[in-house]
């Protein structure tokens, strides 16, 4: 039930966000809506997936933008290996909301950009599967992070790199003879996009 109202409320933003860009375009404000798919792999469990971003932004001063990052990845297939156990992850949905802000270097046709988003993630659900005398510990729900950002801008193109870090999201493995390892949930994306 928490999944299905998080994903409903993670639409609704994407729609209020674009909705308010439009807006601003009929204010004759500037604003660049980029929308891009994403590869995301999560370092502290080795799993992979893909999902889907939304980036309203306003252009405040030449080449510097403001506005919002929105973001669903959908991640599985990652193991976490201990001492005598490991443990397998599977599916994972993180769903972020968050400030964005960005400056794109002015330099022709293929343009480098930085950015740094700020804001919630929402981590919905993992499943995760341990063997006999390990236990896991794992953090779900409401988590602060950062999303520090590189790429380049080609036409209406757009290729980035965002590593997510979430804070404060960890997956605790505990084994019966007192060993304890602790995998962060941090994830890096890859994303292929367009401006429209």
């Amino acid at each position: 039930m928490r999944t299905k109202i998080a994903t409903i409320v993670a639409i609704a933003a994407l729609q209020v966000s674009v909705a308010n860009a439009q807006n601003a375009a009929e204010k004759g404000i500037v604003i660049k809506k980029d929308t891009a798919l994403l590869g995301a792999y999560v370092p502290g469990t080795g799993g992979v997936g893909g999902g889907l971003v939304v980036e309203p932004k306003i252009e405040v001063v030449d080449n510097l933008h403001v506005g919002l990052r929105t973001a669903i990845a959908i991640t599985g297939g990652g193991n976490i290996s201990s001492e005598s156990s490991d443990v397998s992850v599977g599916v994972g949905v993180n769903v972020s909301a968050m400030a964005k802000v960005e400056y794109t270097a002015p330099t022709g046709s293929i343009r480098p950009l930085v950015g740094l988003g700020a804001g919630l993630y929402y981590l919905i659900s993992q499943e995760v599967s341990a063997g006999d005398n390990t236990s896991v510990s794992q953090q779900a729900g409401e988590f602060f992070g950062l999303a520090p950002q590189v790429g380049i801008e080609f036409g209406r193109g757009r290729l980035a790199a965002t590593y997510n870090a979430v804070l404060g999201a960890n997956v605790e493995i505990t084994q019966t003879v007192g060993n304890t390892k602790t995998v962060r949930q941090d994830y890096l994306s890859l994303e292929l996009g367009m401006r429209f």
